[in-house]
């Protein structure tokens, strides 16, 4: 048996769930623990609920080595649940990773009640992240030595409440159909109808009365017309309407009923007095509509539940937020992917950050469709001589690549420079001199209807013409010719192997 790890550690859990009328157990997002109230014991069991009414409840074993138990689903569903243990985080490491993202965990100053009124309580740490878009409103756990807390978390917004939406005093929107009534002012007025635009791309731009770090969102779906259902947009935040920060982009979105109300998680919120959202596109119609948008404020500002010690009868227990733990609880880091070249004693490329539909690398969607991937590449291959090499991703199983996200010489970050002039194959390239720099690209991928696991993987071509995007974040989009995504099986008759795989999306019946 192992030992356990102290009580500064931020467990890691690799998950996987079942479906109670199946066999197969499949990956899902990773679980992130990390529970203090100054005990210094680690949890042997623990529920939570989120937002949006889902449940979840485990049990861990003696070694903190596994874990068991079940969820109830925002739709309903139970599923059997189990992980075992990825590896755990000091969590008095300051140093946060730069390849990251931050685990949502809080601090606060605790009280106790007793029958002379309340009194100092110290610290409580809580981080339970379980890659979901909701976030955590209570958490119950008791510890190997019997201890037991309950918290149930409030919003931090001045009203208590989670929704700020009310706080919107002005709504614009670059088309909306007046004459129906069905303009951008509904979007906020639950008594009112809907917004309909007569085009498949609009904006709509809401003024706060106050900057608001906003976490959260949720679009509902109208009465009718699924097809005008927006299927691709931008969030985005500004302090005085300009400039305007990106907060989160979705593609490949849809909504299954009407009147459906789907909350987004903003990664990385700051506080703006302006929102606007960017729809580029619909889910078929030459039309746009919503019925509703919300914005919900930043995690959590105080808590109320009971803490009991063994062989004491339970009291009440009462903290406020001092800050968001994430700087100090550094989340784990996904591995990299790397590309071998000459036998395995160097590399063409490394992927690293996957993210898919801003989520992790893996996420569970219900139906195919298209999804937007994002990651970071650094291609640095001194032996490529002159060579121009793409980096082309697809889905395992398929015989063609889907897309060419990076187009370039040896390495990658530096300028655009025309590699074959003059010739049918003449393209824009990236060429480097010096070192080589971590480059963000972005592409569609198509998953099929089919329920089922599909593996998304990489690889390298040699065929000069690609789509590439530079560090800088300028898109020069090129032919993608037959012989650049016709690469994906040269030299591998099954096409990329597993050791290739950068993310996984689940398709759920």
């Amino acid at each position: 048996m192992r030992p356990v790890p102290d009580e500064a550690s931020v467990f890691v859990f690799r998950m996987w769930r079942r479906a109670w009328d199946s066999e197969q157990w499949v990956p899902g997002s990773r679980l992130l623990v990390h529970l203090d109230d100054g005990g210094g014991e680690v949890p042997e069991q623990l529920s939570w609920g989120t937002e949006d009414g889902a449940q979840c409840a485990l049990g861990f074993s003696p070694d903190m080595a596994s874990c068991y138990g079940h969820r109830r689903t925002a739709d309903g569903d139970v599923v059997e649940v189990r992980g075992e243990l990825d590896g755990q985080r000091d969590n008095g490491q300051r140093d946060r990773p730069e390849d990251g993202d931050g685990a949502r965990g809080y601090e606060f100053d605790t009280q106790v009640e007793d029958t002379g009124g309340w009194h100092p309580a110290g610290r409580l740490r809580v981080l339970v992240e379980d890659g979901e878009e909701a976030p955590v409103r209570w958490v119950t756990w008791r510890d190997r030595s019997g201890n037991a807390c309950s918290v149930a978390l409030r919003p931090a917004s001045g009203s208590g409440k989670a929704d700020v939406s009310e706080l919107v005093t002005a709504v614009h929107a670059s088309a909306e159909y007046r004459d129906a009534g069905e303009v951008a002012v509904n979007l906020v007025d639950a008594s009112a109808g809907k917004w309909f635009a007569p085009q498949n791309r609009a904006s709509v731009e809401f003024e706060l009365t106050e900057p608001v770090s906003v976490d959260r969102y949720v679009l509902t779906s109208a009465n009718d017309a699924p097809d005008r259902d927006p299927a691709a947009w931008t969030l985005r935040g500004s302090a005085d309407g300009r400039p305007w920060r990106t907060l989160d982009t979705r593609s490949g979105q849809s909504f299954a009923h009407r009147h459906q109300s789907q909350m987004y998680r903003i990664a990385e919120p700051e506080s703006y007095d302006r929102y606007r959202l960017e729809i580029t596109d619909s889910n078929g119609s030459p039309h746009l509509q919503l019925e509703a948008v919300r914005f919900l404020a930043e995690g959590s500002g105080s808590f109320v539940g009971y803490r009991q010690r063994t062989g004491h009868a339970p009291v009440a227990y009462r903290g406020v937020r001092v800050g968001q733990a994430s700087p100090d609880i550094p989340a784990q880091p996904q591995p990299e992917m790397v590309e071998p070249y000459g036998g395995g004693t160097g590399f063409r490329f490394k992927i690293r950050n996957m993210k898919i539909d801003g989520q992790g690398d893996v996420i569970h969607v219900r139906g195919g469709g298209s999804h937007e991937l994002s990651f970071d590449v650094l291609h640095d291959c001194s032996e490529c001589g002159n060579a121009v090499n793409q980096v082309i991703v697809g889905l395992a199983g398929q015989d063609r690549a889907q897309a060419s996200v990076w187009n370039g010489k040896q390495r990658s970050g530096g300028g655009l420079k025309v590699v074959n002039w003059g010739t049918d194959v003449e393209a824009m390239a990236e060429d480097n001199p010096g070192p080589a720099e971590w480059v963000n690209v972005s592409c569609d991928i198509v998953v099929p209807d089919e329920p089922g696991t599909y593996s998304v993987r990489a690889r390298y071509a040699q065929a000069y013409q690609g789509r590439l995007m530079t560090a800088e974040g300028r898109t020069i989009p090129q032919p993608e010719y037959q012989d650049v995504l016709g690469w994906w099986k040269v030299d591998r008759p099954d096409g990329p192997g597993p050791e290739s795989t950068i993310g996984t999306i689940i398709v759920e019946s």
